[in-house]
């Protein structure tokens, strides 16, 4: 799978922080959502999370170099 290559290529270089950890630092900011899905551009180095929230979804971006929300759509 391409996207999981690029996160392994990343990790291994010491660019890229690994999944786990991203899913750890997304779930505790998506509070009490359920994540739903995950991408990962290897373009930009960019974690994309999925969560829903009752009827709501939310999209979470995180920076995959540096761990921060980049930023957010949809509560």
């Amino acid at each position: 799978m391409p996207e999981q290559d690029a996160i392994r290529a990343g990790v291994r270089s010491g660019n890229i922080l690994p999944f786990q950890e991203m899913r750890a630092r997304a779930m505790d900011r998506a509070g009490n959502a359920q994540m739903i899905g995950s991408e990962f551009d290897p373009g930009t180095g960019r974690y994309r999370f999925k969560f829903q929230r009752g009827n709501s979804v939310i999209w979470l971006d995180m920076d995959g170099r540096t761990g921060r929300e980049m930023g957010r759509s949809g509560e």
